[in-house]
């Protein structure tokens, strides 16, 4: 199978659930950009796994109503589910996946102002298998539901606005 085939796969893949579901609720709120449930970088793509869609509890919390980032290698065709509940829009350069967590997932108070209940910066090591939180917390205007509008990850510098 040659790469450009392979990929048009994939984007059907990630587009038909996206069109039936959109065809089905005729009363969604804000339209989501593919961009923001995925991005790739190597032969490595992310993307958010709604566990609703799934029908399943993918990082064992006892719900169904976490995005969970997962890893999909271009060049095995395998998916990998890090079990690991995000929040936003994501971003990659192939090594390193960003993306905001929140600290409600296990009530901890990653930077340091006494509540639980900030979205951090967060990243993925993609060749470590390692997750990383930080301390800060962008600033994100009203209307943007704890999601990071713009971000980006070269190699050891991530940047947002």
């Amino acid at each position: 199978m040659n790469l450009k085939h392979s990929k048009r796969n994939i984007l059907k893949a990630i587009l038909y659930p996206a069109c039936l579901f959109s065809a089905v609720s005729a009363h969604a709120l804000d339209p989501v950009g593919l961009g923001s449930h995925s991005a790739s970088g190597g032969n490595i793509t992310a993307m958010a796994t709604l566990e609703s869609y799934e029908l399943q509890d993918l990082n064992g919390d006892g719900d169904t109503r976490d995005r969970i980032l997962t890893l999909h290698d271009i060049d095995t065709g395998i998916s990998t589910n890090t079990g690991i509940p995000m929040v936003g829009q994501l971003a990659t350069d192939g090594t390193t996946i960003v993306f905001l967590f929140s600290e409600r997932v296990d009530y901890v108070d990653l930077n340091g102002d006494s509540d639980t209940s900030d979205n951090v910066l967060a990243y993925y090591h993609i060749p470590s298998g390692q997750f990383y939180t930080t301390s800060v917390v962008p600033y994100l205007s009203a209307g943007q539901s704890g999601s990071l509008p713009h971000y980006n990850v070269d190699q050891n510098i991530i940047t947002f606005v």
